[in-house]
């Protein structure tokens, strides 16, 4: 335990001598333009991978919906890996620029299948079900490329956001800075799921990875420009030699006996943090997007039945903006959940381990979309409710057992917020009265 509190010690003295030198506000164009662009390179072609399987791979909806959930969960929990290699090893800016060119090439190698036919199987024909399916070079160039780019956004995604509240020295200074952190991920993200995907499938698939790899190059030289401005973080070894090394004390300690004295037991603060708040709010949200979906699916499956379109060519008399409200609500939720439980993590952990801290919250994603397609695999094994179409499914079924997972989820959160002690509740507080005493 001593030396965690040492490691934590140094981790301050360090921040302090390194802030005569660099980082504050100068590096936060840099920081946010690297962010901008590594993201639209990144969700240019993720967001867009099961069109691209299904119409140059041959591949089946739900097989493509798989590959996309294992490549995404590896995407979100790779960077527990880049942040543990931040805090102990590298540091975070030696860190961004690796995983930032390793996503540069992965991207470029997707490019190039787009150009290549030899690196893509041949089209199906038309009014044809039979289709010739990719031969294990393409898809091991295919899944290369996927994992290049995987491995680089799950590298430097979170890791990005470490370093640039570590630029900053107060809490307010760096929870602003998580703010603008997620704006400019969201509208990186809608610039790319619109103008992006729409290059890619009304001008040419070489064309939009292209932008990719433009905006991954962007990037990636914003980034090295600014790098003379930022505050390098020094690592400080592995925090989990701390963590062994306390589990092996309890062990030893397994038999001592636990003071019964109340006064030993008491907390000065019960109050839960605004971001523990804000958690709470994007469950709700999740659960009622949920909600909204399996109503809009029942009533197009109605729609289907009704006209008799059960072909899986048929599309249902039902306008698009029916996908509007559960959308919205989605996203409202995640803009509550997703940037509270990152700054939570941050604000909680030791300062050695802080970027470790800002990955978990991907890591957490990253185990959802496993869980996700083994769920599926479940659904398709066990019902008839995911066929290849839809239009013969029961797909609303499915979003309703996603509420029943999140209502059971968000009764475990209110269970853990009641009994959780906050570490630095105290301290955020006291900085706050001083910020409103000046």
């Amino acid at each position: 335990m001593s030396g965690s509190v040492s490691r934590d010690a140094e981790a301050l003295k360090s921040a302090d001598s390194s802030t005569r030198r660099s980082g504050g506000r100068i590096t936060f164009p840099f920081m946010i333009v690297t962010l901008f662009g590594l993201t639209l390179a990144t969700l240019g072609w993720l967001q867009n991978l099961i069109v691209y399987l299904i119409e140059e791979y041959n591949m089946k909806s739900i097989a493509a919906a798989k590959i996309l959930n294992i490549f995404s969960g590896f995407t979100f929990m790779f960077p527990a890996i880049g942040a543990i290699a931040a805090d102990s090893f590298f540091g975070t800016i030696p860190v961004i620029l690796v995983s930032s060119f390793i996503s540069l090439v992965g991207v470029v190698l997707l490019a190039l299948t787009t150009l290549f036919d030899s690196l893509r199987p041949q089209a199906c024909e038309t009014a044809s079900s039979l289709c010739q399916a990719p031969t294990n070079i393409q898809l091991g160039v295919l899944y290369t490329a996927i994992t290049l780019g995987c491995v680089g956004a799950g590298g430097l995604r979170f890791t990005l956001a470490t370093a640039g509240a570590n630029q900053y020295e107060k809490a307010k200074d760096q929870g602003s800075f998580f703010n603008w952190f997620f704006f400019t991920w969201y509208l990186a993200a809608s610039i790319s799921a619109t103008a992006i995907v729409y290059a890619e499938e009304n001008i040419s698939w070489s064309f939009g990875f292209g932008l990719c790899v433009a905006a991954n190059l962007f990037g990636l030289i914003v980034f090295i420009l600014g790098k003379r401005f930022y505050k390098h973080d020094k690592p400080l070894g592995s925090p989990f030699t701390s963590l062994l090394r306390v589990i092996f004390v309890a062990i030893r300690k397994r038999k001592a006996v636990v003071s019964t004295n109340e006064k030993d037991y008491h907390s000065e603060s019960k109050k839960a943090p605004t971001k523990s708040f804000r958690v709470g709010i994007g469950h709700v949200f999740n659960i009622l997007s949920m909600a909204v979906t399996a109503i809009v699916e029942a009533k197009r499956l109605k729609i289907v039945q009704n006209g008799h379109l059960l072909e899986s060519s048929s599309v249902a008399d039902m306008s698009v903006l029916w996908l509007f409200p559960p959308l919205v609500i989605v996203g409202i939720g995640e803009a509550f959940h997703f940037p509270g439980n990152v700054a939570l993590c941050y604000q909680e952990f030791p300062e050695s381990m802080r970027s470790t801290a800002t990955s978990i919250t991907s890591v957490l994603i990253g185990i959802c979309f496993y869980t996700s397609t083994a769920l599926i695999d479940l659904i398709q094994r066990t019902t008839a409710w995911l066929p290849d179409d839809i239009n013969h499914g029961r797909v609303d079924n499915v979003y309703w057992i996603l509420v029943i997972g999140g209502v059971l989820n968000f009764g475990y959160f209110l269970m853990g917020s009641w009994f959780y002690k906050y570490r630095n509740l105290d301290n955020a507080d006291h900085e706050q009265a001083a910020n409103v005493s000046h």
